[in-house]
């Protein structure tokens, strides 16, 4: 019986990996397509000049090129009306839009916080420029999350680093990538719900794994963060479907996603200087721009500002780009970002 050749061995080994990567990233780039596919059929149709989710709530998502009115008066409230005639889901507002030709004015009754109020707005196109601004940044961004997951599993799989990008960019990519799909007659409300609540969890497990803290504390604090995460999921999708507890949800949200991206930006921008020269200003920059400016965006949302949390998803790519790169350049570097006490995983 021949003795089978370790270095053979070895070199099958590694292509078998090399090649469950590629089809992994490859799988990921498809998923993108599918999503953006589906997206292009917003262009050209009639468009109000906001987005309205399948239990008739108004996203804060929107752009300055879209003149429909305070957005302060849109975002997280419920469409109740248009022209006086009820509205009871949410393709009667499409509708309602297709019937009269582009430029014609609606009177859009909507319902929340307290109050009930009326706004003007103008029908227009849905443009290729709109689809580009809007579904292109979370596609992109998405993408470039999906991806920075397969390369973390990739360069640093028995690394807390490694693993802890991992979960990041697994659950950013669904988090972008089902927001593209998230109105009708897209069917990843539940999805990016669920994503909505994984993400901070992920954000803040990174932050502990490459911030200056004690294992003990970072093993406590971990544990109580994804046992709340996991009753917050619960929760949200119990509620969901819910006009009158949209507001409250959409606000805690983007107030916990804000705090998450918070802690992991300054946990980063400390850590950056334990790796090489090369890899440290990618790892700045993904920290301040991909992480600390959809802070800011998210706090705004949170404190009813009027800001589009799709302004998140502009500069957002550069932290998956950034730390990507950073792997690329030196693994082991990147690696070093912990900097637990003892041995063990999180």
């Amino acid at each position: 019986m021949l003795a089978a050749n370790p270095a053979l061995v070895r070199r099958l080994a590694d292509r078998w990996s090399d090649g469950v990567f590629a089809l992994a990233a490859l799988t990921a780039i498809a998923l993108t397509a599918l999503v953006a596919a589906g997206a292009r059929s917003w262009i050209d149709q009639p468009f109000a000049g906001f987005f309205v989710l399948a239990d008739r709530t108004v996203p804060p998502i929107g752009r300055a090129a879209w003149n429909a009115g305070d957005r302060g008066r849109l975002y997280d409230r419920t469409v109740v009306a248009i022209d006086g005639v009820t509205v009871a889901h949410s393709d009667d507002v499409h509708r309602r839009l297709a019937a009269k030709p582009l430029g014609s004015s609606f009177a859009v009754t909507l319902a929340g916080g307290g109050r009930t109020d009326t706004v003007t707005v103008a029908s227009r196109a849905f443009s290729v420029g709109d689809y580009w601004a809007v579904f292109g940044a979370y596609l992109f961004t998405g993408l470039l999350y999906l991806l920075l997951a397969i390369l973390a599993a990739w360069a640093l799989p028995a690394n807390r680093v490694g693993r802890a990008l991992m979960l990041v960019g697994g659950a950013g990519g669904l988090f972008m990538l089902s927001a593209a799909d998230l109105y009708p007659p897209g069917a990843s409300l539940r999805v990016h719900v669920l994503t909505t609540v994984l993400l901070p969890a992920t954000l803040v497990h990174f932050a502990l794994v490459v911030g200056a803290t004690r294992r003990w504390f970072a093993d406590l604090a971990t544990s109580a963060t994804w046992t709340l995460t996991l009753a917050a999921a619960l929760s949200m999708q119990l509620l969901l479907g819910e006009p009158a507890a949209a507001p409250a949800l959409d606000a805690t949200a983007h107030a916990t996603l804000a705090v998450a991206l918070g802690a992991a930006t300054i946990a980063l921008i400390g850590a950056r200087t334990r790796v090489a020269f090369d890899a440290e200003p990618l790892l700045g920059c993904a920290a301040v721009f991909g992480l600390g400016a959809p802070a800011l965006v998210f706090l705004l949302a949170a404190l009813g500002a009027g800001v589009p949390v799709n302004a998140g998803a502009t500069l957002g790519f550069l932290f998956p780009l950034g730390v990507g790169a950073g792997l690329l350049v030196d693994r082991i570097g990147v690696g070093a970002l912990d900097v637990a006490r003892s041995a063990g995983s999180l």
